[in-house]
């Protein structure tokens, strides 16, 4: 008799072929009743879902899979998942206290594939049933009132290849863990968007800055934090930092003198205030900046500020609350002199008629990129076009327009 061919006898590549049309949850009881497919269950889960971010919740039996998302609400579903393919996992958000097998599988099966992992909703008594580190981890997020005990924090062990830190929201007063030198540490965010008194304790973060010269990022978003006093305590320890993001902060209002940096080439500033921020900054080497204005207008103390650093000033961008023009009370004409060395100007939500988006054009002679809101779009678009062409014909080169969300408009050189 013949030798007949088994299942397990098909070629790799083309049983992925056969895999890849399965749902995941099918997928997954195939990889965890037999380990016999295993080459072709792999090459199926990377080529379908490997570039995914993987979400644990655990609060209902349910899953759902986006176009960047794994999300799975399942317990049993969870650990089926993490260990038939806990290995091919580089992403992934555990929320709300994990079931203690889910730590040990997480711990287990993705300890040398993660590269990113999220805490959320993660209280006390979390994540105390580690046991190797992860030793690919470059990225760890605290998110949401995560408060983790000290040993869980114990970054150097758990996370040696830790490149970004960053707490968004977690309402963590005892931060004491992250005052350590961190070897590999580029990039810290600590983020309360909540007007709640949760604060980090300041002199955590400046013993964190002040261990970590090597930090090149750094964003600070904090109401009670983000002061005057603080930040010109602290800005010894900014000197080697090139992307600066700071909000919440009552330090553009009422400053006793300026604060320098030398190395900053993107600075991110948001806001709110009912008076004009004063803007008493100075940087040798900025590049882009990025302002969000909540409630108050932009005028003279920040079209200075721009005239100031005009010479390396490259990309400017501007928005406001909800909409909001902050540049609805300034002469237009002023705003773009200001402007006229910058070779890419972002101002989405400033109305401007067409003689004054004229008006840019003629004056930012180096501009190739402009956004902003055109007055009356639906009348006013096809005079802005034939007007944009005649410029641009008139100096050797075109200037293309399209139309974004809300009748924006972007002129590209």
């Amino acid at each position: 008799m013949a030798n007949q061919m088994k299942i397990t006898d098909v070629p790799d590549d083309c049983l992925e072929h056969i895999f890849k049309k399965l749902e995941l949850m099918d997928l997954l009881n195939v990889a965890h009743s037999s380990k016999s497919f295993k080459g072709a269950l792999d090459l199926a889960y990377t080529s379908t879902y490997g570039g995914k971010k993987v979400i644990l919740r655990n609060d209902k039996p349910s899953y759902k899979v986006d176009k960047c998302k794994i999300h799975i609400h399942d317990l049993l579903m969870s650990l089926k998942l993490l260990r038939c393919f806990g290995h091919k996992i580089r992403s992934l958000v555990c929320m709300n206290n994990p079931d203690v097998l889910l730590e040990r599988y997480v711990n287990s099966f993705c300890a040398d594939s993660l590269e990113k992992i999220e805490f959320s909703f993660a209280w006390d008594g979390a994540w105390e049933n580690l046991r190797k580190p992860f030793t690919k981890i470059e990225a760890v997020r605290f998110n949401s009132y995560s408060d983790l005990k000290a040993d869980v924090t114990d970054f150097n062990v758990w996370f040696p290849q830790m490149r970004r830190l960053e707490f968004i929201g977690t309402g963590a007063k005892n931060c004491s863990f992250i005052a350590k030198h961190f070897p590999n540490l580029e990039h810290v965010a600590i983020i309360e968007y909540y007007l709640v008194d949760y604060s980090f304790d300041s002199s955590n973060i400046v013993e964190l800055l002040r261990l970590n010269p090597q930090i090149k990022s750094l964003e600070l978003h904090d109401y009670f934090l983000v002061t005057a006093a603080f930040i010109q305590s602290i800005s010894e320890h900014l000197q080697r930092i090139e992307t600066l993001a700071v909000g919440f902060c009552e330090f553009f209002i009422h400053t006793d003198g300026v604060v320098h940096f030398q190395n900053v080439k993107h600075f991110t500033v948001e806001f709110w205030a009912e008076e004009e921020p004063e803007f008493q900054l100075a940087f040798d080497q900025i590049e882009t900046l990025n302002v969000c204005a909540h409630k108050c207008q932009l005028n003279t103390a920040f079209l200075e500020f721009i005239r100031i650093h005009r010479s390396s000033l490259v990309k400017v961008v501007v928005s406001g609350d909800c909409g909001e023009d902050p540049f609805r009370a300034t002469n237009k004409t002023e705003v773009a002199m200001a402007m006229d060395q910058l070779v890419d100007i972002d101002i989405r939500y400033t109305v401007l008629s067409v003689n004054e988006a004229i008006t840019f054009l003629d004056t930012c002679t180096s501009l190739k990129e402009f956004r902003f809101k055109l007055k009356d779009a639906a009348n006013n678009i096809d005079s802005l076009k034939q007007r944009a062409a005649m410029r641009g014909h008139g100096h050797g080169y075109e200037w293309r327009l399209s139309v974004e969300d809300d009748s924006r408009i972007l002129l590209q050189r």
